[in-house]
């Protein structure tokens, strides 16, 4: 038996919905004297794209829950979800593809090279000081996907356990951006702190998303990467829900900012009375493509 029909074999008759590394090595071992060095489920994951796998010959059959964690779905899933890999020489995880209702899509960027012209995997720049300005081309319908997946996080904390919308900066951060991502029709950025912007609309402006769950107060806007975005997004979360309080030109906001050292802080009564005065623009509506 392959390794392959050894782990269907295995996975079928167990009954634990989730699975280690070490527990798939332990039964594959007892059961048919594998080498438990062999068996690597990350390179039959619907979610993750390895070194060196071929779409050909590629058969997942887990889902990657966490760091040696799997969940066994069997072939030909009807996943949906966004595909992520290391590639040599990175210290950071990027996102390399996706799937939808069980259609996978390696984005252009990373598809493999020809046996000998190199790493199959190109490397979106990561490293420090690095300002090349790049999106991760992540469809529309893996922004909803995201956008729910938060939403249901957000609300479990706020409505479930009753943390404080303040105490949540990273997910109403985080959602902020998907948020803008989805109503300018754009994608995110390729890494976290992009400098300058978090989102590429989709007639190309790079934009600012500034999202806070105070009710009074302000952003603040950074002096020294105003030459990397276009646009600005406030969006603030009240009453569990957000509300966009202005969109357009990063200079209109810049104009009625205070100057503080190295930024300027837009109040958000001024911000919304400045997206009053300054509607946002016309976004157009999104082109459909297809998954291949």
């Amino acid at each position: 038996m392959t390794l392959y029909e050894q782990l269907l074999a295995a996975c079928r008759e167990l009954s634990e919905k989730v699975f280690s590394t070490f527990e798939l090595r332990r039964v594959l071992s007892d059961r048919f004297n594998t080498n438990p060095a062999s068996v690597i489920p990350s390179d039959y994951c619907y979610n993750r794209w390895n070194r060196g796998l071929i779409q050909m010959t590629w058969k997942p059959i887990f889902i990657r829950i966490g760091p040696g964690e799997f969940r066994f779905v069997g072939p030909s899933y009807a996943y949906t979800g966004l595909v992520y890999a290391k590639a040599r020489g990175a210290d950071d995880e990027q996102v390399v593809g996706e799937w939808l209702d069980g259609r996978f899509t390696l984005y252009d960027a990373f598809v493999p090279a020809p046996p000998g012209a190199g790493d199959p995997c190109t490397v979106l720049p990561t490293g420090p000081g690095d300002t090349t300005e790049v999106a991760a081309p992540i469809s529309p319908a893996q922004l909803d996907r995201l956008y729910e997946e938060y939403t249901r996080i957000l609300d479990y904390e706020v409505g479930v356990l009753k943390c404080q919308p303040t105490e949540t900066r990273h997910l109403i951060g985080r959602l902020g951006e998907i948020l803008c991502a989805r109503k300018t029709n754009g994608t995110l950025a390729a890494r976290v702190n992009q400098p300058g912007f978090d989102v590429i609309s989709g007639s190309g402006r790079k934009i600012s998303v500034k999202t806070t769950a105070q009710t009074s107060g302000f952003v603040s806007i950074s002096a020294k990467t105003l030459d990397r975005v276009d646009d600005l997004m406030v969006i603030q979360y009240k009453a569990r829900k957000f509300h966009i309080l202005f969109y357009n030109a990063v200079a209109l906001a810049i104009a009625v900012a205070r100057p503080w050292k190295d930024t300027y802080e837009l109040d958000l009564k001024g911000a919304a009375e400045l997206g009053m005065k300054h509607p946002a623009p016309t976004v157009p509506c999104p082109t459909t493509q297809p998954i291949i």
